[in-house]
């Protein structure tokens, strides 16, 4: 607390089905995951899932559709 924390590293697992379980460390806190279609051009929306807290991680678990997703840590 009152130091900088570096941005958590958003890991991303392959499940069974059209599933992936996106996950990232609690140590840094306040960020959100995010995602798009497009990265030219972007539009960057708040996930509509919201993360569970598990092993000291967040842990979201979205389909695979659309087959091109883009996802990012943002800190509002």
């Amino acid at each position: 607390s009152g130091l900088p924390c570096p941005a958590p590293t958003l890991n991303v697992q392959s499940l069974p089905g059209r599933n992936a379980r996106l996950f990232w460390s609690t140590a840094a806190g306040g960020y959100q995951l995010e995602n798009t279609t497009s990265l030219s051009p972007s539009n960057w929306t708040r996930n509509a899932t919201e993360p569970v807290v598990n092993s000291n991680t967040y842990n979201v678990t979205n389909t695979t559709s659309p087959a091109t997703q883009f996802y990012r840590l943002n800190k509002p």
